[in-house]
């Protein structure tokens, strides 16, 4: 499984499942795999933030915008930022 929709797919599931640490090895798998991609920086910033890593998540979250993410995750993340 490599296909950044496939890495997203499996670790929302393993988030919804409680398995955040799971969860966490494969966002950063994603991120590993895809380090440009504003989606998977995301993504791992999202497992962050779960799993209550809030300082961490906030850095990716900057990375997201400053790769131009767009999408309503690139926005989230930006709206985010700014309530800060």
């Amino acid at each position: 499984m490599n296909s950044l929709a496939d890495l997203d797919s499996e670790t929302r599931r393993l988030l919804k499942d409680k398995q955040s640490m799971a969860a966490l090895r494969l966002a950063e798998k994603a991120v590993s795999l895809h380090p440009k991609n504003a989606a998977a920086q995301n993504l791992l910033g999202d497992v962050l933030w779960d799993v209550g890593r809030f300082e961490e998540a906030l850095v990716v979250y900057q990375l997201v915008v400053q790769l131009g993410g767009h999408g309503e995750a690139a926005e989230r993340a930006a709206h985010l930022l700014k309530a800060l």
